[in-house]
C-alpha cells in the first residue's frame, strides 16, 4: 500500500488534471479520485508497467466509467421506483410492482428527507409538475426547488447505495 502512496504522492497533479478534465462535479471527482485509490491499493499493480502515467491514465477512465454505469443504474432504479409508485398511487394494476421496495422508497423519503424535499421529489417525479410549477406550489425559488431535488436524490441514493440488496433483485 505505501507504493501506491507513493505513487499517488508523486502524481497526484497529473491524476487530478486527468479527473478535473474528465469531470466536471467536485463531488464525482473526490469520489473518483477516491476509488482509484482504493482500487489501485487492493490490485497486485503489474510489474511490467513502462509509463505509470499511462496506465493511470487508463486507470482514471475506468473508473469514469464505471461511475457513469453505476450511476446509469441508480438513475434506472428510481426511474422504476417512481413509475411503480405513480402506478400504486393511480390505482392501476401493478405489473412486476414490487411494493416492498417502493415502500422502502417512501418510508425513507418520509424519515430521512426534509418535507420540502419530499414534496419536490413526489410534485416532480410522481405528479409531473416541472421546476417552475414547484417552485410556484412549494413559494420557493426555482434553484431552490432544484436543491431540494438533488439533494433528496442524492439521499436516495446513497441509501442505495449502503443497502444494495433491498433495491436490486
Amino acid at each position: 500500500m505505501s507504493h501506491i502512496s507513493d505513487i499517488f504522492s508523486q502524481h497526484s497533479d497529473f491524476i487530478w488534471s486527468i479527473i478535473r478534465t474528465k469531470v466536471n462535479n467536485e463531488d464525482q471527482a473526490w469520489e473518483l479520485f477516491q476509488n482509484l485509490y482504493v482500487t489501485l491499493a487492493t490490485r497486485n499493480l503489474p510489474s511490467n508497467i513502462i509509463n505509470i502515467r499511462s496506465y493511470l491514465y487508463r486507470a482514471i477512465i475506468n473508473q469514469i466509467v464505471e461511475l457513469a454505469r453505476k450511476r446509469q443504474r441508480q438513475r434506472q432504479l428510481l426511474q422504476n421506483v417512481f413509475l411503480n409508485l405513480k402506478i400504486l398511487i393511480k390505482k392501476e394494476p401493478p405489473r412486476n410492482v414490487s411494493i416492498s421496495k417502493v415502500d422502502k422508497i417512501l418510508e425513507f423519503m418520509k424519515e430521512e428527507l426534509s418535507y420540502n424535499e419530499e414534496k419536490a421529489i413526489i410534485l416532480k417525479y410522481l405528479e409531473g409538475y416541472k421546476i417552475s410549477e414547484i417552485a410556484r406550489k412549494l413559494d420557493v425559488k426555482k434553484s431552490t426547488v432544484s436543491s431540494y431535488l438533488h439533494s433528496g436524490i442524492k439521499k436516495i441514493r446513497l441509501l442505495i447505495k449502503e443497502r444494495p440488496g433491498d433495491f436490486y433483485e
